[in-house]
């Protein structure tokens, strides 16, 4: 890995808490944040995080629909309601490939997890995030009543296919990390250190431009080697950079299109290789990196 410890300082820097705390509410991570009940947090994260894929706009707006007519305690409320209640107050809910039949099949799904083990967290497999996500997987499947209608919604990834299952991924980073923005639900489940990146499309390209991995499609090999890199530089914690990185692409610095990119004010242009091309190897001042 090039330029190893200084790469670690930026990023260190760049995973400030306060930094990271200023970004929360443009991220699905806001929604349960609102809830202090272990059970409705759990909840709540299982349902934003699943539907992390699209625009962010997008799905802060389609979150926010699901868990409205949930009201104040979405656990307690899933475990009450009939499911033809549940066609009845998304009846007309549309985000993306998500269509009513295949959402109430989705909360029916959790629905089933919640009255048979009383919370989510029974379902996990101590320091094994990949086997918890399949067991996650498998009961929201068994439980939805409606196996076709939930597997064509995409809001459940089957974590054993390859992919990255990025979302099984970042559900798992909340309930399991302790430090902002995550909440450390499972932490005596599951080791900070065990964790698997949730890698998104600015998450792999920024690692290949940093040399974490060579490989241009999102996949759970690609997931695990630049978990790999990140834990060289913290072992304990490998996902504290998560955050960091991905903003950096969120934002705007580093999109995907290279004219498009702001490699003069990135606090990682030194240590990446879109970054040397772009010629200015010094960081912004006012981003206090040196």
């Amino acid at each position: 890995m090039p330029n190893r410890e200084k790469l670690q300082h930026i990023l260190t820097q760049l995973s400030d808490i306060k930094s990271t705390v200023k970004k929360v509410d443009t991220d699905p991570v806001v929604f349960p944040r609102r809830y202090p009940g272990t059970a409705d947090r759990e909840t709540v994260a299982l349902i934003a995080a699943s539907f992390a894929f699209g625009k962010v706009s997008g799905i802060l707006k389609a979150v926010e629909k699901v868990l409205t007519p949930l009201g104040p305690t979405p656990a307690d409320t899933l475990r009450a309601i009939k499911e033809t209640e549940l066609k009845e107050l998304y009846s007309d809910f549309n985000y993306r490939f998500v269509r009513p039949e295949g959402l109430t099949a989705f909360l029916a799904g959790i629905r089933h997890i919640l009255l048979s083990r009383g919370t989510l967290n029974p379902l996990v497999i101590r320091e094994n995030p990949l086997e918890t996500a399949d067991n996650f997987y498998r009961q929201l499947l068994k439980g939805s009543g409606n196996r076709a209608a939930l597997c064509r919604s995409n809001l459940l990834a089957d974590p054993k296919r390859g992919g990255p299952a990025k979302r099984w991924m970042l559900f798992l980073r909340w309930m399991v990390r302790e430090k902002a923005p995550d909440f450390g639900i499972w932490k005596h489940l599951i080791s900070p250190s065990e964790l698997i990146i949730p890698l998104d499309t600015h998450i792999l390209r920024i690692s290949r431009y940093l040399g974490f991995t060579g490989r241009k499609s999102p996949s759970m090999r690609a997931a695990m080697e630049i978990t790999r890199c990140l834990a060289e530089l913290d072992p304990a914690d490998p996902l504290r950079f998560d955050y960091a990185i991905a903003h950096l692409g969120i934002d705007g610095i580093c999109p995907r299109e290279q004219k498009s990119r702001h490699c003069e004010i990135c606090p990682l242009q030194e240590v990446c290789s879109e970054g040397r091309i772009a010629g200015n190897t010094k960081s912004k001042e006012g981003l206090n990196i040196q």
